[in-house]
Order: structure tokens, then sequence, then C-alpha cells
């Protein structure tokens, strides 16, 4: 990397990166103090960093470092998570859009360092030093006189370690605890990556952990944590809305090639998501409870003085989150849908509302639920939603101001809704439609398995002649779908449905590659 740096030098910095990353996330996590003391920013940096990794890969043939650039901006995008991750992305896409398509000498990729820095620090609504943001200027600022590749990530690994010791006498919180900035921890490992050097042992101030943990514990001012993929031109209206409700705003991107990246903590969970919805179609939601006096469940549990709540059994944590969007209290199993009596009977009593409607989203789950009703504090009705799609169906028809019965009436109106799923048949085994071999590609809905197909566009195409017409077709992403065939599937449906909206959303369930549904205020037939 002594000449110029190139397309490989970054996947291989990418990937040494993450190596640091995963040896050192729970270090990380320990000194999250600031904004909030939620012990998560050495796993939202992995989570981001390894999602560009996973996205970028191994070259396959001659490549330009614009031509990786482009995919790992996107991916970064994608993948960013909470402040430290959305930072993060808004640097690494601007570094990236700064350099040279074939590759970049050391004037280009000290200029592209700086503006970086530049780009970080607006990202941020309220920049404060002592954070990262210090970290990516000091070594951007080191590298103006550097004689190679080399030589400037070397001198940048000095002078963000260098930075990173110095955080505590930047922000005061960080010298209270003890402690150096966690998110500035984690991007000086990116230069000690890059510059072959290893990490300092730098990361406590002083040896009281007693301070440290005082200080960890009340968390910060507001309930949630709020991100998501906002399609806009602008985000002028969202910010504007925005300054209004929280604190801990980040918004990444460009407008461009994405859309943008958005972060906020606030106590008006419905009014974040719904500002940004007034500013263009959102994807990608994420809703996470931060920890102090309000809790540290990780579950957004609706508003109080509810009427009626919801508790919903699914796998997948992108479809715990969208679940917990709609206002559900949610049951997350790991791998199959085995909730047990005392998890739902603990998320029924959990719920607000004086009454709660029960969506087991499996027939397996069914039996524990009926159970659980018959053992809580108070009033609960099963729904039979008993697959994921009929689940969110029936989340998306919830009133919490209308009695119980009401909303068992138009519940039961939404399980009628459409849906199916795409899974890759693991090994040959019977069926109710005949024998299905390993590699077949099968559409499933709520009869079970319903056609067979030899590619995943097939078996979509099949299962879009039962939706229907809508104005906004979902598609859940789960852990099978290839990002490859996640792109040639939603460029078919965009084809096959000009008129219709069609958004993708991480469901990460286990078994099927893709869900694919109407939402309830969407069908039109």
């Amino acid at each position: 990397m002594s000449e110029v740096f190139t397309a490989s030098d970054l996947r291989a910095l990418l990937r040494s990166y993450a190596g640091l990353l995963a040896a050192h996330e729970d270090e990380i996590n320990a000194l999250n103090v600031y904004p909030v003391a939620d012990g998560d920013t050495g796993t939202n940096m992995l989570s981001t960093v390894q999602g560009v990794v996973d996205a970028i890969g191994d070259a396959t043939g001659p490549e330009t470092l614009a031509e990786t650039g482009s995919r790992a901006a996107r991916a970064a995008l994608r993948a960013a998570r909470g402040s430290s991750g959305i930072i993060f992305c808004q640097w690494l896409r601007s570094l990236l859009a700064e350099l040279p398509e074939e590759g970049a000498h050391t004037a280009a990729l000290s200029r592209a360092l700086a503006r970086a820095a530049d780009a970080a620090y607006a990202a941020v609504e309220e920049p404060v030093e002592g954070t990262m943001l210090t970290v990516a200027r000091a070594a951007a600022d080191a590298t103006a006189t550097a004689y190679d590749v080399a030589a400037l990530w070397q001198v940048a690994a000095v002078a963000a370690d260098a930075a990173l010791v110095r955080t505590p006498d930047l922000l005061p919180v960080l010298r209270q605890a003890g402690v150096v900035d966690s998110g500035a921890r984690a991007l000086a490992l990116l230069f000690d990556a890059a510059g072959g050097t290893a990490p300092e042992a730098v990361h406590l101030v002083t040896a009281d952990p007693a301070v440290a943990t005082e200080i960890h514990m009340p968390g910060g001012p507001h309930r949630h944590e709020v991100t998501f993929l906002l399609e806009a031109t602008s985000t002028s209206p969202l910010l504007e809305a925005w300054r209004d409700i929280g604190d801990a705003i980040v918004v990444a991107g460009d407008g461009s090639d994405g859309g943008w990246r958005c972060h906020i903590h606030t106590d008006d969970v419905e009014a974040a998501i719904a500002a940004g919805r007034r500013t263009g179609p959102v994807d990608n939601v994420h809703v996470e409870e931060l920890p102090g006096p309000f809790g540290g469940t990780g579950r957004w549990r609706g508003g109080q003085g509810s009427r009626t709540g919801a508790v919903a059994v699914t796998v997948g944590t992108g479809l715990a989150t969208r679940l917990r969007e709609l206002g559900a209290v949610v049951v997350q199993c790991a791998k199959t849908m085995n909730a047990s009596i005392g998890e739902v009977t603990e998320a029924i009593n959990a719920a607000p509302g004086t009454s709660v409607v029960v969506l087991p989203g499996d027939p397996d789950t069914l039996a524990a639920c009926e159970a659980a009703c018959e053992l809580a504090e108070k009033e609960a009705r099963i729904v039979p939603a008993t697959s994921l799609a009929s689940a969110l169906a029936c989340m998306e028809r919830l009133d919490a101001a209308r009695d119980l019965d009401a909303n068992l009436t138009v519940m039961q109106d939404a399980l009628a809704l459409p849906w199916f799923e795409v899974a890759e048949v693991a090994r040959d085994a019977p069926t109710r439609i005949g024998d299905v071999s390993a590699g077949d590609w099968v559409v499933i809905d709520a009869d079970g398995i319903v056609r067979t197909a030899a590619d995943p566009i097939e078996a979509a195409r099949h299962g879009m002649d039962r939706l229907g017409n809508a104005t906004t077709v979902e598609v859940y992403a789960g852990l099978q779908a290839d990002p490859d065939r996640t792109d040639s599937l939603l460029a078919f449906l965009r084809d096959d449905r000009p008129d219709s909206h069609v958004v993708l959303r991480e469901g990460d369930q286990p078994w099927q590659a893709w869900l694919v549904r109407v939402p309830a205020d969407s069908h039109t037939e």
C-alpha cells in the first residue's frame, strides 16, 4: 500500500477493521457513556462495518476503487446502526466519494480524509468535541505532509490514538466516568488497522470502576432511539420537526444512491416516524428503548393510557422491530416459534391497556398463547393470526383507543389480506402438492406449500398472482435472502407492479428468503 490506495486495499482495510472491532466489541460497549450509556457502540460499529464487508466481498474480476467504493457506500447506508454507525457511514461515504476512480495517491487520500471529517461533523445536528469527530479531524490533519500512502496511514494512526487519549479533557462526562469516548475508540481502530499498528491500551483514564458504573446508570433524557432509511431530496422538513421532539440527531447520506439514514433519541416514537413519512418514503425502521429511569428492555411498548394493547410472537430481528413499531409487545423467539407460556404471560402483563390482543404468529405457538391468556393478570384474547404476515396485518389495524371487541372485529377482517413467502428447499421431502427436492423453490401461503418453481423469480411470479391490486407491496428479506437475488426480485416486482410502491424491509426470518405482503391500508381489491 506504498504507492497508491486501490480497491483491494479498501477491501483488506475494512476486513481488518471488522476484525479489530470484533476483538474489542465488549471493551467499546463498556466505554459507552456519551451521548447515552446504552452500552452498544461496539456492537453498532461492528454491525455497520461487517455489513459493508459482506456487501463488497472479494472481487470476482477487475474492479476500480470507484466501483468498490460505490458498493461500500450503498452498503454502509443500509447497514449503519446507532449514532456512531451513522456518523461512520457518512465519514466513509464522503471519503470514498472523493477518491479517484483507479486509485488514490497520498495527496488525494489526505484531501479525502479531510473532507470525510467535514462530512462527519455536518452529519451531526449538534457536533461535540471529545467524540469520534475529534479523532476523524485529528487523523486527517496529521496526513497533510505524509510522503506515501503507508506513511499516511501510520501518522493518521498515531494522531488518532493521541486524540483518543484527549477525549476526556474535552467532554466532562467522560472525565467523570474515567473513560475515553467509545465512538472515538472505535474509529481509532480503523486507523490502527490501516497503519498496521497495535491498538493502544489507553481505554481507562482512571481506575475507579465505581465512578464509571455510577455514570452509566442514569441513561439519557429520552426513552427511545429511532433510526430509519428515508427517500427524499432534502431532510430539512424532517430536521425541523425533529428538533422539537428529541436530540442526538444524526443524518447520513446525500439524497441519492439509497437516500438518508436518520437517527434520533426521543420520547415520541410516533411523531419521529411520522415526520419521516411526511418527508418521504421510510424503510428499515429500528426502534429501541434506551436505558435509564424509563427501563431498558429494548421494547417499544406503545402509549400509556391505552384501552387495548397487543402481544405478538415472532422470529427475526427485523420482523420484531416492525411489530414493535406498530405498537406490539414482542416475544421474539430465536430460530423456531417456540415461545413459552411464561414468556407470553409476562408480555401480556407488561402490555399497555386494560385488555390485550395476542397474535401467535404460528400454529405451533397457539397452545402456549391460549394458556397464557388464562394465566394473565388482565383480560387477553387471541386473534388466530397464525402467520407472521397476518400478525403484521392485525397490528396495522390496531387502534389502542378502541375497546377489545372492536379491535378483534377489525383484526379478524385483516386475516384475509393476501401474502406469500418464497423459500428454497433444503432437503428432499414429501409435501401436500407432491415431492420437492433440495434446491427447488416453493411458494407458501396460508394453506402451506402451494407451488414449486425452478428459481425465486418464477416463484414470485406465481405468488404475485395471489396479491391482487395494491398501492404498496412490502418485501421482508430473510436470512436465506441473497442480496443479488433480492435486487432481482425487487426489479421484477417493480416491473410487474409499476403503479405500486415496492418497499424492502429487513425481516431476518430464518427459513424463508422473502415474505411478500400487502399492508392493510394498501389493498385495493
